[in-house]
Order: C-alpha cells, then sequence, then structure tokens
C-alpha cells in the first residue's frame, strides 16, 4: 500500500500531501547566495548554479512557505526573458509541462536553464521547478541532504529515475523531487514544493 501511495504523490505532480519527512538538509550547510527575503524585496544575485538556487530557494522558506508571486520577485530580475503560460499555455522549450494559465516562466541560463513557478490551486502552496543543463545528484544533496529513491509512476515514460528529500524549514516541510539523468548521477529537473 505504501508504494501505491508513493505512486500517486508522483501520478498527481507531487501535489499531495507528503510522508513523514525522510531527510533534512545538513546544518552546515552554506548558502552561496543573497541573504533571505521570503518578501521579494531583494532580488537574487547569486550563482546561477543547481546548488546556490536550492540553497537560496530553501532560505525562502524560513519565514513560512513564500507564495509563486514572492519568488517572482525575488528571481525574475535574474532571468534573461520572463513570461507566463496564459491562455494558450505557452512555454519554453525547456519545461515539462504547464500546469496553467499563471504559471511563471524565468529563462535563467547558466548551470540551471530555466524555473517555472506556479501556485498550487487547492492552496497547498507555490511549487518550483528547475530545469537543470548541468547539476549532480552530489550538488544537491550538498543542500537538501540524503535523498531516497522514489517508485517511478506506472504511466510515466519519459522521466528518469526519481529520488526525493523532505527538509523543514519554518516550520514547514519542503518537498523536494529530483530527476535524475540515466546514470543517477546528472540532474535533468528538481521540483520543489513549498506546502502550507
Amino acid at each position: 500500500m505504501r508504494v501505491l501511495v508513493l505512486v500517486l504523490v508522483l501520478g498527481a505532480c507531487g501535489e499531495s500531501r507528503a510522508p513523514a519527512p525522510i531527510a533534512s538538509a545538513p546544518a552546515n550547510v552554506v548558502a552561496a547566495s543573497a541573504p533571505a527575503d521570503a518578501g521579494g524585496a531583494q532580488g537574487y544575485t547569486g550563482a546561477v548554479t543547481l546548488a546556490a538556487l536550492l540553497a537560496d530557494l530553501l532560505d525562502q522558506a524560513n519565514a513560512g512557505p513564500p507564495t509563486a508571486t514572492q519568488l517572482r520577485s525575488r528571481y525574475e530580475g535574474s532571468a534573461k526573458h520572463a513570461s507566463t503560460a496564459g491562455p494558450n499555455l505557452d512555454h519554453p522549450s525547456w519545461t515539462t509541462s504547464v500546469n496553467g494559465a499563471d504559471d511563471v516562466f524565468l529563462d535563467l541560463g547558466g548551470d540551471v536553464v530555466g524555473m517555472q513557478l506556479h501556485e498550487d490551486s487547492r492552496g497547498w502552496g507555490a511549487y518550483v521547478d528547475l530545469a537543470v543543463a548541468r547539476g549532480t545528484l552530489a550538488d544537491a544533496e550538498t543542500v537538501i541532504g540524503k535523498t531516497r529513491s522514489v517508485p517511478r509512476n506506472p504511466d510515466d515514460f519519459k522521466s528518469g529515475p526519481t529520488v526525493a528529500a523532505y527538509v523543514e524549514r519554518g516550520g514547514h516541510t519542503v518537498r523536494v523531487f529530483v530527476e535524475l539523468d540515466d546514470a543517477r548521477t546528472g540532474v535533468r529537473h528538481v521540483k520543489l514544493h513549498f506546502q502550507r
């Protein structure tokens, strides 16, 4: 039954409630980013690397789960281009899906090609999807802690192997799903869910 529940979590794009946390970020991780500001008043000025962005994204949850609007305010200044899906659900080639017309796409360049932001329509919190050009599981685990394998949705023939960590921040759990390449060392996509 537990395996079935995990499959359903993936099948719902990670929008179901998470089980108890299975990993916490190491306490000695030093973020290579600007100071945390969940209100987004300060824009992100750090490096566009997987580890730096993950550290900064997690820092945004220290004061409680940020909204997609707050995250957009923080990262839009670092983007080469920003767009929304709109009524035609337009999206850049680096994204794997569109959740609705309000989805925001930030083209970042660098190791992380782009960032997709959206708010869960049921009020369960903001989601961030990172499209990664260069990054390793080791890079991610230096920030999010040890990960565990997640069973693949039986209907998913496109995604690579996926691992997950549940990171406590600001009294809430941030769920982090990392899609790996076939060698299980390189990262393709990272999805963060700032649960409310």
